[in-house]
This record gives C-alpha cells, structure tokens and sequence, in this order.
C-alpha cells in the first residue's frame, strides 16, 4: 500500500524517521506525477 505510506509520509513530515523510510520508498511513485505538473506551470 504505497498510497497509504505517501499519505501517511505527508501527513507527518515532522517525523524525520519516517519521512526518511517511508518517503524514500514512495517518492518514486508518489512525485513522478506532481513533477510534471510543475515543470508545465513554469
């Protein structure tokens, strides 16, 4: 369940522990699609 793990990942950005476990997990899944958009805006 990586959705659960972003989402949780944000929810708490202060935890450094799980931002470092979690977000290294899901980041290759959860930015790809946020990056293009703000590539477009600019």
């Amino acid at each position: 369940n990586y959705t659960k793990i972003c989402a949780n990942c944000a929810d708490v950005p202060e935890n450094a522990s799980n931002f470092d476990k979690e977000c290294t997990c899901t980041v290759p899944f959860y930015l790809p699609e946020k990056m293009p958009v703000n590539e477009i805006q600019e």
